[in-house]
């Protein structure tokens, strides 16, 4: 039986390594292929079958003790979630212009400070423009004066240094700015060994294969090979996708608004969803009037409970802050009140 499984394995690499067709057109996308074969022929797979007997033995000694609790940093979404397990995937949907990017910008940075390896795959960003998130935050100086500023002004000179030589300290948040399809992305996890991927977003994903169906069945397949190298390479997958806008936006979203796909919300064992409950006026005076609130969501979590919490968003800054109010108190406010939802330097609220 062995014999016959190691001619199979030779008869399919020599079948690999002979491909027609390669050339430097395609030479990335057939490497990558090839890589992901030959490390499925040098698995030795079976399937487990075991008793639950079998499985209350192995894991009797590994509660009620410490043990890794990957957390997201907010204590209220913590309490929801629990823990992110390894294996898993967390959904992070939300409308286009609402602050996904730089919610999970975050998120990489609080894992980060976990002790986990952390590969953020940002698929619409530069890494310059990744860096100036991290730099305003870190730093406390607005992205506008980041970007656009060519002296410094009192002790931003201080700020900008200090909060270099404390990104310099990064070294296992890793960004990935050039990964497109499902098989660089686990190629690349599987080399870094990442306990964590955060992929922004879903819908920038190319699927292994080029497929030929609709593109409800491309999002599925994605999906679908995200969930399973969660499982293979034993990380946790973070992935934002954005909603439909079929909607308002001041409306709480729901899982049926993912986009192109119910087979997101199947896969995912957390989904969460953000939106925009107010803005916030940037000349405002005081933290509660210059920033927006954002409401984020628990709405599936296979081992925790529902919930949510509203934010404070600085978009000067790229930061989220919880806050202790009441979620569902404050959407149903916002969402009934007859004065318009934006507020603008100089106008009537």
């Amino acid at each position: 039986a062995g014999l016959l499984v190691n001619e199979y394995k030779a008869r399919c690499l020599n079948q690999l390594l002979h491909q027609e067709g390669i050339n430097g057109t395609n030479v990335d996308e057939r490497l990558a292929k090839i890589q992901v074969r030959i490390d499925e022929l040098r698995k030795e797979k079976s399937h487990r079958v075991q008793s639950l007997a079998d499985i209350a033995k192995k894991y009797e000694g590994e509660y009620f003790k410490e043990h890794e609790m990957i957390k997201l940093g907010w204590d209220k979404l913590d309490e929801c979630l629990g823990k992110l397990d390894r294996g898993d995937v967390t959904v992070i949907g939300a409308r286009p212009a609402v602050g996904k990017s730089a919610f999970s910008a975050q998120i990489g940075l609080q894992l980060w400070m976990q002790g986990l390896r952390v590969g953020f795959f940002a698929l619409e960003m530069a890494d310059s423009q990744i860096y100036e998130r991290y730099l305003s935050f870190t730093s406390g100086i607005d992205m506008k004066r980041i970007r656009k500023a060519i002296k410094f002004l009192g002790d931003e000179e201080k700020k900008y240094e200090a909060a270099n030589k404390e990104l310099e300290n990064f070294k296992n948040l890793w960004i990935i700015t050039d990964a497109n399809t499902v098989d660089d992305i686990r190629s690349i996890s599987k080399a870094m060994r990442f306990d964590i991927v955060i992929i922004d977003y879903m819908q920038l994903v190319k699927p292994a294969d080029r497929y030929k169906g609709n593109r409800a069945g491309e999002v599925a397949e994605i999906s679908g090979d995200l969930k399973r190298m969660a499982k293979e390479l034993n990380c946790h997958v973070i992935l934002l996708s954005q909603l439909n806008r079929k909607t308002e936006e001041q409306k709480e979203p729901t899982m049926a608004e993912l986009r192109e796909s119910g087979a997101i919300e199947q896969d995912a064992s957390n989904i969460l969803l953000l939106w925009t409950l107010s803005r916030g006026n940037r000349d405002g005076k005081t933290k509660e009037e210059r920033c927006d609130q954002k409401g984020i969501r628990v709405c599936k979590c296979r081992q925790g409970e529902l919930g949510g919490a509203v934010f404070y968003f600085d978009g000067a800054k790229m930061f989220f802050e919880e806050t202790n109010l009441d979620l569902d108190k404050v959407s149903t406010f916002h969402q009934t009140k007859e004065a318009p939802m934006f507020v603008r330097p100089g106008k009537e609220e």
